[in-house]
């Protein structure tokens, strides 16, 4: 089975869904028998992918309002309670959370609450007396850079597939390490990647490095392509301190650097917002809430965005909330946001565990609560220096 026309054959498929996109078909040029096979080989890749999902998808339940679907939510146990709770992406439900109903597995319908929320992550809690499966957190999984998961769908079945193609990192940009430097992509090999370009005043400048020279090493770590060395640096924080082997006419030198904060110039928000929605929004449609996530894993995933085009008030993401999981069917995390064609954002297992294990949840029943309005906006816009010094908070709400 040719694996690598999966991800293409399910990128074209769903881009030719969207209405109103004019996105040039990667298949036009080919023969009705190609398109036939490469069709078929992708049914028979999903088939043999079930397997995977079927455990994850007896916790997997539809969440709608008067039969049009708001998202995906994922059952969980409490930490030391005998409680269960369904985890969703709370913007997509907040206009609806009065009179909400979840589908189990089994076609039976049940009312739901919404009993808290995450707003880092636009994680909502719900309530209900729907029973399920709990997803099984322990069994967890951190695939690596090309590993192919799954999305479970609540009636057993491959909801979608796509490989890891970031690390788990944070979307912050107060978060993100800044080096300074543009790496060579097309020349970067195992034995090391070029710098293309060395920004001056930049921390990779002040340690002394130039355009050129070859980056064989981060720390400890070898760098055996940009790839790598770009995730290697997402994983570190403003601040932190590096030592950077490099290659530089033929001889071998290292560097200490202490890299900083991204300068605001280089902020993807300083892009005039309709210009950024335009880009975002070539090939898919993106959830409303999609940036500022504190620690989040990367993929290709293409998840649904409209599934029923003549009703107007369904233009959300409606998979976001489901569960995750790798080949072998070990929980990978929950789909939080499409953030554009190419990028599916998926909370990590043990950022999850992170969540539920947080004292702030006791806090569900206590005053002081958030109206949705006011928690949906913090989500989006609150910034932090470190994500380490901002744990997730499940906020109550006051119906």
């Amino acid at each position: 089975m040719k694996l690598a026309i999966i991800p293409l054959l399910a990128l074209s498929l769903h881009a030719t869904a969207q209405r109103g996109l004019q996105m040039p078909d990667p298949l036009e040029s080919l023969s009705a028998q190609q398109k036939s096979t490469l069709d078929t080989q992708a049914r028979q890749f999903f088939h043999a992918a079930r397997p995977a999902v079927v455990k994850a998808a007896k916790s997997t339940v539809t969440i709608s309002y008067r039969g049009v679907r708001l998202s995906y939510g994922t059952a969980v146990k409490l930490p030391n309670s005998d409680q269960d709770v369904i985890l969703t992406k709370w913007s997509e439900i907040a206009k609806f959370r009065s009179r909400l109903i979840v589908t189990a597995p089994s076609g039976k319908y049940y009312r739901a609450s919404v009993v808290g929320i995450y707003p880092e992550y636009d994680i909502a809690m719900l309530s209900s007396e729907v029973k399920l499966a709990p997803l099984d957190l322990s069994d967890a999984a951190t695939p690596g850079v090309g590993e192919f998961i799954a999305l479970a769908s609540p009636d057993g079945s491959v909801q979608s597939l796509g490989v890891v193609s970031v690390l788990a990192r944070s979307l912050r940009d107060s978060d993100k390490a800044y080096l300074g430097v543009l790496m060579d992509f097309q020349n970067s090999n195992q034995f090391g990647t070029p710098l293309q370009e060395v920004v001056p005043q930049s921390p990779a400048a002040i340690a002394g490095l130039k355009e050129g020279d070859i980056v064989t090493a981060v720390g400890n770590k070898p760098v055996k392509g940009a790839m790598e060395m770009r995730n290697t640096l997402q994983k570190l924080v403003p601040g932190s301190e590096i030592l950077v082997s490099y290659r530089r006419d033929k001889k071998e030198h290292q560097a200490n650097v202490r890299l900083a904060s991204r300068p605001k110039e280089l902020d993807p928000s300083r892009v005039a917002p309709e210009r950024m929605n335009q880009m975002q929004q070539m090939g898919a449609v993106p959830n409303v809430v999609r940036h500022d996530f504190p620690w989040v894993i990367q993929s290709d995933m293409p998840i649904q965005a409209d599934e029923t085009p003549e009703n107007p008030r369904d233009n959300f993401t409606n998979e976001c909330g489901g569960p995750v999981v790798d080949l072998d069917g070990k929980v990978v995390g929950i789909v939080v946001a499409r953030g554009s064609r190419i990028k599916t954002y998926i909370i990590p297992t043990s950022t999850l565990i992170t969540m539920l294990n947080s004292p702030q949840k006791s806090n569900l029943a206590s005053s002081g609560a958030q109206t949705a309005r006011h928690s949906k906006s913090k989500g989006r816009n609150q910034r932090s220096g470190s994500r380490r010094k901002m744990p997730p908070r499940a906020i109550p709400l006051d119906e």
